[in-house]
């Protein structure tokens, strides 16, 4: 089965379009070691956990596309049915690992 990590809104393709699916799945396996880690966390804080890479984290909406992806396509993770106040002052989301 095939699983959607990268989401092709602006319809590339061929070596540009593999090379964003292969960091999309890369953020996948940072974002899901993080979590093993954490164990109960948000996209925020896992966004917090993260290293740098090149001087800069991944944006804040790649780690919730990583959960999403790591939630629906990969039944890795779970949301717990409760949320937090996050960074930016709106409620989101608490998961944690599917054991």
């Amino acid at each position: 089965m095939k699983t959607t990590t990268y989401y092709n809104t602006t319809d590339l393709q061929d070596e540009q379009l593999n090379i964003l699916i292969e960091s999309a799945k890369k953020q996948n396996e940072e974002v899901f070691d993080v979590a093993k880690s954490l164990k109960i966390f948000t996209a925020s804080l896992i966004h917090k956990f993260m290293l740098p890479k090149n001087g800069a984290k991944p944006p804040l909406t790649s780690v919730r596309r990583a959960l999403n992806t790591l939630e629906y396509n990969h039944c890795k993770v779970k949301k717990t049915g409760k949320t937090r106040l996050g960074i930016y002052g709106r409620q989101e989301n608490i998961y944690t690992l599917v054991k």
